[in-house]
């Protein structure tokens, strides 16, 4: 299993499918997730890494799946919504959801905040 795996000195955030997902990127598209990104976040894989395609953990979770803790969780371990916007790899209605879904949830304001970020890009 994974957590055998990590007990005997695997490092999660090293590894990498054929495609160039993070380990991180492939349990995000798991049937249940949540534990197991919970697992690779505490073992150290960064929330904010990109895969070879661009996408962000983030990302996937928020506009492919939805789901709601998972995006909770990859935000408590510092996944950052704003390193999204102005992303070549997101479409400009991603960007605008993502903005959208930033200031929901109150992402606090610093030295560049959503409005910020949004103006940048266009």
């Amino acid at each position: 299993t994974l957590t055998s795996l990590i007990a005997h000195g695997a490092n999660p955030a090293s590894l990498f499918n054929a495609n160039g997902e993070n380990v991180l990127h492939v349990a995000i598209s798991s049937v249940s997730p949540l534990q197991i990104v919970e697992l690779l976040l505490k073992s150290g894989c960064n929330p904010n890494i990109h895969g070879d395609s661009g996408q962000h953990p983030l990302q996937l979770a928020l506009l492919r799946f939805g789901c709601l803790p998972l995006v909770k969780l990859l935000l408590h371990f510092g996944a950052n919504p704003l390193d999204l916007v102005g992303s070549d790899d997101c479409s400009t209605v991603e960007q605008i959801s993502i903005l959208q879904f930033a200031v929901n949830i109150g992402v606090p304001e610093t030295a560049v905040n959503a409005l910020h970020a949004a103006v940048a890009r266009f």
